[in-house]
């Protein structure tokens, strides 16, 4: 039955995309922590059987907590079936720490308050991209208290491989 309803969608001419996205934090640490940016590289490719011609892509990050809830919107270039483009989104500032989440979505007026013109290959209503924002001093405080577990037990393991000897 889903194969007959996509079947009558692509012969309606629908147009649809395949979206790819990759997340870069500027960060002070290894970790993202509250007040650091984060970029996305969105891919836009074509899966559709017409132009994808006048639209814009929305993002929004967003936080668990709501204290972060940055939004933009970016204008799609046309796309003939099978072309892709990229577009960069962002910086975008976590403002809390807690689980942040990416929403995007493509219609004709670049809002989420408005229904997608666009199929994806994203879940509707679902993150596009999701990730984990520390406070700033157990961001820094992590990957010290890594390292002196590590070094412990390299520590220990050659005390317990000395006295096997």
């Amino acid at each position: 039955m889903a194969l007959a309803a996509a079947g009558t969608a692509w012969a309606q001419g629908t147009m649809s995309v395949d979206i790819s996205v990759s997340r870069s934090v500027q960060s002070q640490g290894l970790l993202a922590a509250a007040g650091d940016y984060v970029r996305y590289e969105i891919t836009v490719t074509n899966s559709g059987r017409s132009e994808i011609a006048d639209q814009s892509l929305w993002v929004r990050l967003a936080s668990e907590g709501g204290r972060t809830n940055s939004q933009a919107s970016f204008s799609v270039p046309d796309l003939e079936p099978g072309q892709s483009a990229q577009i960069h989104a962002g910086p975008f500032k976590t403002l809390e720490a807690g689980q942040h989440f990416l929403y995007l979505g493509i219609n004709s007026h670049g809002s989420p308050d408005a229904p997608d013109g666009v199929s994806t290959n994203l879940p509707a209503g679902a993150p596009a991209d999701s990730f984990l924002v520390y406070s700033p001093a157990l961001a820094t405080a992590l990957p010290v208290g890594a390292g002196l577990a590590a070094a412990g037990a390299v520590i220990i393991s050659v005390i317990f491989f000395r006295r096997k000897r």
